[in-house]
């Protein structure tokens, strides 16, 4: 579904109001309200909210069933909004659910992408692979790049973030979440919500640093703002990711992320790096950072990324 402009001739006074007009109305008004979920999420329809002719499937998505399987829209368990998209594998050999394409995105191979999803399954062994297809500037196809592929799935809605690699020379990109794949013989139900894809070049460089005498645990905002034994965390306006965590510190002082006050995976110990793990954040959750050092004069620095999904 794309927008199609209105003619004069339709709107001209003492015409009258076809069938075709509003319906051509209201297709516009769904698109146009994919767009401003585009603005949000990177992508048409992210948290499948619009399905303008109620047929079950997201529009601007490819949505293929494998054998056995189906693929609809589903609102009794969501994470975003009204939708979420279940997928269903029946068991059985060669069966399976099925797969979602998102429509093409243009893109810059020297601009680094992040995709995030939120799913969950029934069967924790059911497989499920998150794929990159790449495509030139006539749509012709490139190439394909797993980015994630699993059969030890989470039970309950978890978030999931990955770096995309770029493909030297790609003008375009679908993302595919292939949920119940035919190779793996487990029945169950699959439910992915709100992808999201990200622009690495928006990331925002913070940081901050400490000199003071060891006590245990001590805790900062990500900017270094009152450090203290009580947690201080600051609440966050906008969604988005944090990443990149790095500290440089003359003792093995470890560093973590917290959210809502809990550790998260992104941590570091002493001077290190680390970029492997990234943490999703929504506006009013509270972050904060926890030190953790040995007694004497411990001096730390450190720095990380936000990478803010929101606009304006």
């Amino acid at each position: 579904m794309a927008y199609e402009a209105l003619t004069a001739g339709e709107v001209d006074v003492g015409s009258p109001v076809s069938s075709s007009l509003l319906t051509k109305i209201k297709d516009n008004l769904d698109y146009l309200y994919g767009a401003m979920e585009f603005a949000q999420t990177g992508l048409l329809n992210g948290s499948f909210e619009i399905d303008s002719d109620h047929d079950g499937k997201p529009d601007n998505w490819e949505i293929q069933v494998y054998p056995g399987g189906t693929v609809q829209l589903y609102q009794a368990n969501v994470l975003h909004g009204q939708n979420s998209l279940a997928f269903v594998h029946p068991g059985g050999a060669s069966n399976g659910g099925g797969a979602a394409i998102s429509n093409p995105v243009m893109v810059n191979s020297h601009v680094p992408l992040t995709v995030g999803w939120s799913y969950l399954t029934s069967a924790a062994g059911m497989k499920c692979i998150v794929t990159a297809h790449w495509y030139d500037a006539a749509m012709s196809y490139l190439a394909g790049t797993t980015l994630y592929s699993s059969t030890a799935n989470p039970a309950s809605w978890t978030t999931l973030t990955q770096r995309i690699p770029m493909y030297a020379g790609a003008k375009y990109l679908r993302l595919a979440f292939t949920m119940g794949y035919t190779d793996t013989d487990v029945a169950g139900t699959a439910l992915l919500d709100d992808v999201r894809l990200y622009q690495d070049l928006a990331a925002v460089p913070v940081g901050g640093a400490s000199r003071d005498v060891g006590n245990g645990t001590s805790y900062c905002t990500p900017y270094g703002e009152a450090a203290g034994d009580s947690e201080y965390a600051m609440i966050m306006s906008c969604a988005g990711l944090w990443r990149n965590l790095r500290q440089i510190s003359n003792q093995n002082v470890v560093l973590t992320f917290r959210r809502n006050g809990n550790d998260t995976s992104l941590s570091v110990s002493g001077t290190a790096v680390d970029s492997s793990h990234i943490v999703a954040v929504a506006a009013g959750d509270r972050v904060s950072l926890k030190r953790v050092s040995g007694q004497g004069e411990v001096y730390s620095a450190w720095g990380l990324e936000f990478l803010p999904a929101c606009t304006g």
